[in-house]
């Protein structure tokens, strides 16, 4: 069946000479993998610029429901993002992001709610300058509660001071297992949860604490996602930091 519908590019895995297994999540369909042959000729029809990490492509493809690869007739690009793989820190949150999605969405179903929050996640970034520092550990957390297991904000300074990472919430004493956040990153750690966008001159984080609660929330990722496992560009991310 011939179908229109919107994608964006996840993952990318070489398959023989010159060909690509494309894991694209999309809007209709939910994540699916698309063979593309020839990527890397001249006479290719899709160009492999097109299957950059977090690209949003307006596809037409062959979706047969019975099938674990479909194929793509034709893909564009409906919109120009000027920075986000050209900018080296924007390019490395890319690569972070389109991981975290490749660890966190298995469903092969629409949900499209979900997937316009992941493309105004792109728009917005390949716009953003002010809070690129801040920007991955805000994008955990809202992407969390579209998974589920959204972290509460109880923090109270007087009493309520520790995260605890498996229980999802701030306690009071400190948690009897090594899984949790303690000050002062619990309180910097509460501020983003209810992080508003005009409050971005104001919070500044430094980089040691920025670095601890972006690997504590890849482990609360782990602790509420029984596949979700380890998290290589992460590494390259605290670099950045």
């Amino acid at each position: 069946m011939l179908v229109k519908t919107h994608g964006i590019v996840i993952r990318n895995t070489r398959y023989g000479e010159g060909s690509v297994i494309s894991k694209i999540y999309t809007r209709d369909f939910g994540m699916q993998s698309y063979m593309i042959n020839g990527i890397y000729g001249a006479k290719s029809s899709l160009k492999a610029s097109l299957l950059q990490p977090l690209m949003i492509l307006d596809l037409v493809v062959y979706h047969h429901k019975l099938k674990d690869i479909q194929r793509i007739k034709e893909a564009k690009c409906p919109h120009q993002l000027v920075s986000l793989h050209f900018e080296n820190t924007k390019a490395g949150i890319c690569l972070f992001v389109s991981e975290v999605l490749n660890k966190t969405i298995k469903e092969e179903e629409p949900n499209e709610p979900l997937y316009d929050f992941i493309e105004n996640s792109i728009l917005s970034l390949d716009s953003e300058q002010r809070t690129l520092a801040i920007w991955p550990i805000l994008f955990l957390l809202r992407l969390s509660k579209w998974l589920g297991f959204a972290p509460e904000n109880n923090f109270d300074k007087t009493a309520l001071t520790y995260f605890d990472l498996e229980a999802g919430m701030f306690t009071e004493t400190k948690p009897i297992t090594e899984w949790f956040i303690s000050p002062p990153a619990s309180e910097y750690f509460s501020h983003l949860i209810s992080w508003k966008p005009n409050e971005a001159q104001n919070l500044q984080i430094p980089k040691s604490i920025r670095i601890e609660i972006i690997h504590k929330l890849i482990t609360y990722y782990k602790l509420h996602l029984a596949d979700f496992k380890e998290i290589k560009s992460i590494e390259v991310l605290s670099e950045m930091a």
